[in-house]
């Protein structure tokens, strides 16, 4: 897991990193297509958020209400779930409508599940 998260943070801090000016300038200059790279760091890092989303609500199905008594964890949740909101409106921006209401529903669906292991880790 540890590995899963270093690679997620090499991948943040390259998207920080194209947004340097700097950087643009030299990777423009290359005919790399900015825009492009970015839409693709986007949906790279929603497939990380669906990951660690997913890692949260089976911590939830298998430790119960424990999991909620640890202030790391809880941490750890609102990380994950604000970074997977963010992440959304950062794809759907320019997106088709058909696209957006694909997301959305993802969205809806994920955060659906993880109301429902948090309903069954305090029913437990």
């Amino acid at each position: 897991m540890l590995a899963i998260v270093l690679l997620y943070s090499v991948l943040v801090f390259a998207q920080l990193a194209m947004d340097d000016p700097e950087i643009e300038k030299l990777l423009g200059e290359g005919g790399t297509d900015i825009a492009v790279m970015h839409d693709a760091f986007l949906k790279v890092d929603l497939c990380f958020l669906v990951f660690f989303t997913l890692e949260i609500v089976v911590k939830l199905y298998g430790f119960g209400a424990a999991y909620l008594r640890d202030l790391f964890n809880l941490v750890d949740a609102a990380i994950v779930l604000g970074s997977f909101v963010i992440t959304v409106v950062a794809i759907d921006i320019g997106e088709t409508e058909h696209t957006l209401t694909l997301t959305l529903a993802l969205a809806l669906a994920l955060t659906l599940a993880l109301a429902l292991a948090l309903t069954l880790a305090l029913a437990l």
